[in-house]
This record gives structure tokens, C-alpha cells and sequence, in this order.
């Protein structure tokens, strides 16, 4: 698509969607945690590979969230940490790049949205795998490093929620 044109956006992102699911799908079947994170770095490649220069929010937050919630239950359901580290870091890379790319004022309520649904799937992880290890009949003890994500989820999503409010609201209040 970007290099020869030999077939158009839509399609390219849809067969590198499918590549990136067959992926994930392949890794569960084999129970290889290397090729989730290749889909996962192709999945977050994505919409960069294939972008126009041109800003469509909704379907790039949705393709993210979409991501992350795949990315999230395949983290979880095979206790593999290191994909929902990495899901953390390239969510917040590219929905960062993103906003400091397209933000405009006119587009405060999707972003506060969609920053809001980011912040719940990784504030929502170490609760999702506290009840995986409970339903795996697992010790169920609490772990520490299951927070680890919090803290800097909070800070990103509330230092993103801060800057588009008071670039509306810019009252000291």
C-alpha cells in the first residue's frame, strides 16, 4: 500500500487486521507467548503502515481498543504479563502520538472517550487476573506486581484528561 500502491488502504488494513488475529490465534493453539508478541507489535504497526496522513479518530481508537481487549484476554487467560506490559506501552505510544499529531479542541469528547475506555482496560487488569487465578483454582494471594501498570496508567490517563480540560477549560479552578 504505501510503497507500490498496488492495493488501497482499506484492504491492506484489512488483511494486516486478519494477520494480526491470526497471530494471536496461532499463539493460544501452539501456546507460543513470542508469536503473540509479534501480532501484537504487527497489530500496533498497523495503523501506522497504513496510514494517509489524514486523522480518523474513531477508527483508530476503535481498532485500539479492539486491540487491547484481544491483547488483554490472551495476557490474562495465558498468564503472559510481558503482553500486557506491552500492550500498555505501545496503547499509550500511539494513542500519544496520536494526540500530539491531531488534537485539536473539537475533538474533546471522543478523546476524553476513548482515554477513559484505555484507562479502564489497564486500571480493570489486575482484577481480571485476580478472577482468572481464582476460576484456574490458583492461589489467589495478592501480588504486587499485578499493580505495576496502575500507577503509570493513571498518571498518562490523567495527565492527557488534564491537558484537553484545560485547554477548554482553562479556569485555575
Amino acid at each position: 500500500f504505501q510503497w507500490y500502491n498496488v492495493i488501497d488502504q482499506v484492504p491492506a488494513f484489512g488483511i494486516m487486521v486478519l494477520i494480526t488475529v491470526l497471530a494471536g490465534a496461532l499463539s493460544l493453539v501452539y501456546d507460543n507467548k513470542w508469536l503473540a508478541i509479534l501480532g501484537l507489535v504487527g497489530g500496533f504497526l498497523t495503523p501506522i503502515l497504513v496510514s494517509t496522513g489524514k486523522d480518523n479518530q474513531v477508527a483508530l481508537m476503535t481498532y485500539m481498543t479492539i486491540l487491547n481487549v484481544g491483547i488483554l484476554s490472551i495476557g490474562v487467560f495465558k498468564r503472559w504479563k510481558l503482553l500486557n506490559y506491552l500492550g500498555f506501552f505501545f496503547t499509550w505510544l500511539l494513542f500519544s502520538g496520536w494526540y500530539y499529531q491531531h488534537y485539536q479542541t473539537d475533538k474533546f469528547f471522543p478523546t476524553t472517550v476513548y482515554l477513559n475506555i484505555f484507562f479502564l482496560i489497564y486500571a480493570c487488569l489486575p482484577f481480571a487476573e485476580y478472577i482468572a487465578r481464582v476460576k484456574r483454582n490458583e492461589d489467589p494471594e495478592f501480588d504486587l506486581l499485578n499493580f505495576a501498570l496502575t500507577i503509570p496508567n493513571t498518571l498518562w490517563a490523567f495527565g492527557f484528561s488534564f491537558s484537553t480540560i484545560s485547554e477548554i477549560y482553562p479556569q485555575a479552578y
